[in-house]
């Protein structure tokens, strides 16, 4: 997914800096996204109007029996805190920050 906004204003900050590899495990990371606010796939019918974040850390690929390997990643959830639909493809920031084309998968 992405978007273009046209700001009436001009805003300050920095772009985000993309690393080039991949986070530890175990590593502190945060996930954003635009995800659904509940947990069955297809429960809500509009896109959630605010961007949501979880900090979290990465967990061991065999945590995640639904990891293929390559860049795809586990990250730490629980029952109301976790990634969710419509987060796929977003960026996990830690100090640099994941490209988007990393999968996240939450255990």
């Amino acid at each position: 997914d992405i978007a273009l906004l046209v700001l009436s204003e001009r805003v300050s900050g920095a772009p985000i800096e993309v690393a080039d590899g991949s986070p530890q495990t175990q590593q502190a990371v945060r996930l954003i996204g635009w995800g659904q606010d509940c947990p069955q796939k297809g429960c809500s019918t509009a896109p959630p109007r605010q961007l949501k974040q979880l900090d979290t850390r990465v967990l061991p690929a065999q945590d995640c029996p639904g990891i293929k390997g390559g860049g795809e990643l586990c990250f730490a959830g629980t029952p109301t805190d976790t990634a969710c639909y419509g987060d796929s493809g977003d960026q996990v920031p830690e100090g640099s920050h994941i490209g988007v084309d990393h999968i996240a998968v939450t255990a």
